[in-house]
């Protein structure tokens, strides 16, 4: 049997959205990863200006290989955050902002009651989430006492 693909308008026009949403994804993490790139460069070489300004007495008591690994580490972690974080953080943020216009735009009553238990599922989380650390931790100290 032949099989007769239809394109309609709105295959079409899907297929127009989806490509320049490609385009334009492929465009800013370009950008992105070029932004990372010269913040990890400039972060690299002020970092080594430093050490060389560092006296001898503090370059006597660490270890080579320990500077070498926090530094390169934590600028590898600089550059990934920039990569990938800093653009979802800012879509959030601005997805929120026109969501929440809309919603109040289209009924303010509704959108206030949505909103309003917002501040107390902040203040619970962050609760939980010390007391949580603070349970990881002693979990952590326990482990080692028992291993020992």
């Amino acid at each position: 049997p032949v099989h007769i693909i239809y394109f309609t308008n709105r295959n079409i026009n899907n297929f127009y959205a989806l490509s320049k949403k490609m385009l334009f994804e492929y465009i800013y993490s370009i950008q992105w990863r070029g932004l990372a790139q010269v913040v990890e460069h400039e972060v690299r070489v002020s970092a080594y200006d430093h050490a060389q300004r560092l006296g001898l007495s503090w370059h006597e008591n660490q270890s080579t290989g320990n500077i070498t690994a926090i530094l390169n580490d934590d600028v590898n972690q600089l550059e990934r955050f920039l990569n990938n974080g800093m653009n979802q953080i800012i879509q959030v943020i601005v997805s929120t902002i026109c969501i929440g216009f809309i919603f109040f735009y289209i009924s303010p009553i509704i959108a206030s009651i949505a909103v309003l238990p917002v501040p107390i599922i902040f203040a619970v989380s962050f609760f939980f989430q010390k007391k949580f650390s603070i349970s990881v931790q002693c979990f952590i100290i326990f482990v080692e006492l028992w291993m020992i």
